[in-house]
């Protein structure tokens, strides 16, 4: 899961989709000092973006230590 922590995943040219969708997600403006932890929804977009969070949680689960801590 190396290629995620550096900031590497990459999609096919032909995957417009999901291009569209990477561009296209969003968080709301911070207000004062607080920026909220979840993005904007619209539906459409945050689809593709939910579905490949979905396949990296079941592809790469958290694994508990020894000592309980993840």
């Amino acid at each position: 899961m190396r290629f995620v922590q550096r900031g590497e995943i990459r999609s096919f040219p032909r995957c417009t989709n999901l291009i569209q969708a990477f561009e296209m997600y969003r968080y709301p403006d911070p207000k004062g000092d607080i920026q909220s932890e979840l993005p904007l929804k619209d539906g459409t977009s945050d689809h593709w973006i939910d579905a490949l969070g979905e396949f990296f949680i079941n592809r790469f689960p958290v694994r508990k230590s020894s000592c309980g801590v993840a």
